[in-house]
């Protein structure tokens, strides 16, 4: 059973990387004269994303990035609060003073 179901998720990748890679073919035909263009003059042309390829790209990032800022938030000011601790604790008697142990 667990051998079947991963049969058919591999198939169903490929049949989407496939899907992907024909968009990507019509995209180019399409995109393929501004390219010609940019040859003419000093500096050549990048070759304009398409919608679609645009759209992946971005949303991916942004929840990537969203994801790490939260998970590290807690984890900063802990890492803060420990720093100020050990301080305290290296100052030991003298820190009243606030004089740093040497």
């Amino acid at each position: 059973m667990k051998k079947k179901k991963e049969e058919e998720r591999r198939r169903g990748r490929r049949k989407n990387k496939e899907k992907r890679e024909e968009e990507e073919e019509e995209e180019e035909g399409e995109e393929g004269e501004e390219e010609e263009e940019g040859e003419e003059g000093k500096k050549r042309k990048k070759r304009k994303k398409g919608k679609k390829e645009k759209k992946r790209k971005k949303g991916r990032n942004r929840k990537k990035r969203k994801k790490g800022k939260k998970r590290n938030k807690g984890k900063n000011r802990k890492k803060r609060k420990k720093g100020k601790k050990r301080k305290k604790r290296r100052k030991g008697k003298k820190g009243k003073k606030g004089k740093k142990m040497k």
